[in-house]
């Protein structure tokens, strides 16, 4: 039932997030631009840049850690059958 209640509390949290993140973001860029002038601008445009190929290496990386958790569950039943095999 806490876990429940958890997750209820994560999900407020993460909501909150999905509206008030843009925000955050206009008045982060709008005070770096008053700092740095169009620098800024060089900025953002590597951040979009960069977005889908971090995108691209993360779905690798999933990709790599499910199929590791996977196999690792493989060689577990394997080595629980077979050893009741060898112990008799």
């Amino acid at each position: 039932m806490s876990v429940d209640v958890q997750k209820c509390q994560d999900v407020c949290h993460f909501v909150n997030f999905m509206w008030s993140s843009p925000i955050i973001i206009v008045i982060a860029i709008y005070f770096l631009w008053q700092i740095l002038g169009p620098s800024t601008l060089a900025g953002v445009v590597f951040m979009l840049v960069i977005l889908p190929i971090n995108s691209v290496i993360l779905a690798k990386k999933i990709r790599d850690v499910q199929v590791s958790f996977q196999l690792s569950g493989v060689f577990f039943n394997q080595n629980f059958w077979f050893s009741d095999n060898f112990h008799r």
